[in-house]
């Protein structure tokens, strides 16, 4: 007899952003650079070509896909900003940031897998055994 069962590993959704960044080597620079790109003189794609020192700029300063508590932290306030915002002046070792939000998404699991019960048994019987 088999029954529908969550593969054994799967946890519940988790919220993974997408964030990109500029770099420059002032807090002066990068308060400035904020102003202009918040007035749209200058869309932040845009300065990122134009002014970020990063070497990810040819990427267009992706910094990549991240779960909680993934991010450096110095960055991880920027987990709270909405799609398209841009976080304050942050500093880091590197020099100082401002990093877009470009996407929230939730990570959902849908493998989904036939058991029999003779293998969710044993699945959790082998864990009980492991800890």
């Amino acid at each position: 007899k088999t029954q529908m069962a969550e593969p054994l590993l799967v946890g519940p959704p988790e919220l993974r952003v997408t964030l990109r960044h500029i770099l420059l080597q002032t807090y002066e620079e990068a308060e400035a650079l904020k102003t202009a790109i918040k007035m749209g003189k200058i869309s932040f794609e845009k300065a990122i070509f134009q002014y970020s020192q990063a070497t990810d700029r040819a990427r267009g300063g992706a910094l990549g896909h991240f779960f909680e508590g993934q991010l450096p932290t110095e960055f991880r306030d920027c987990f709270a900003l909405s799609e398209g915002d841009i976080s304050p002046v942050i500093p880091s070792e590197n020099g100082f940031h401002l990093v877009q939000m470009v996407e929230k998404r939730f990570k959902i699991y849908k493998n989904y897998k036939r058991y029999s019960i003779k293998e969710i048994l044993f699945e959790k019987f082998k864990r009980e055994l492991e800890n």
